[in-house]
C-alpha cells in the first residue's frame, strides 16, 4: 500500500463503457478531464474499489439523457471518495453543477463517506472550473493535437 499514486488530467473520454478509471489499492487524482458517456452499455466511470483512495475534482460529464449521475460511480469494495466540483450535461439540457457524490448515496446502499484521507499536492497547473474543460480538453485531446 502507499505505491501506487497516479494522476489522470485533461483527458477526453468519449464513449467509454466503464473503468474511468477503476482504482484498487492506491491514490489516484481525478481532475479537469471531460466525460463523454451514454449508451445501453454504459456501466460506469469512477470504480471504487478496495482501499482506493479517489480524489476526483473538476470533472465534466456530458451525458445521453437515459445516463443518471447517480451511475457514474460504482461500488468495487471501496468506502469514500473525495469528489467536488463535478458539472453534468445531461442530454439536451444546461450544463448544471452536480454532487456526484451525493446522486450515489441517494439512491445506492451502503453509502461511500465523503472523504478520501488525502489531498493532490504535485499538480504542476492550477485546475480549471469545470465549465471550462470541454473548452480546452476536446480541441487539445488525441495524438499530434497539442501545439509544441
Amino acid at each position: 500500500m502507499g505505491r501506487l499514486k497516479v494522476t489522470l488530467h485533461h483527458n477526453l473520454f468519449d464513449g467509454v463503457l466503464q473503468r474511468l478509471p477503476r482504482v484498487r489499492f492506491g491514490q489516484v487524482d481525478v481532475y479537469n478531464n471531460h466525460y463523454r458517456l451514454g449508451g445501453d452499455d454504459f456501466q460506469y466511470a469512477l470504480g471504487v474499489g478496495v482501499q482506493s483512495a479517489i480524489y476526483a475534482q473538476n470533472n465534466f460529464f456530458s451525458l445521453d439523457a437515459s445516463v443518471d449521475p447517480a451511475d457514474l460511480l460504482y461500488d468495487w469494495g471501496g468506502t469514500a471518495l473525495t469528489e467536488r466540483g463535478s458539472w453534468v450535461r445531461q442530454g439536451d439540457g444546461p450544463a448544471r453543477p452536480v454532487d456526484v457524490l451525493a446522486a450515489y448515496n441517494a439512491t445506492h446502499d451502503p453509502d461511500l463517506a465523503a472523504d478520501a484521507g488525502w489531498t493532490p499536492t504535485l499538480r504542476r497547473d492550477p485546475v480549471l472550473p469545470a465549465p471550462l474543460v470541454p473548452l480546452l480538453v476536446g480541441p487539445l485531446a488525441g495524438a499530434d493535437r497539442l501545439p509544441v
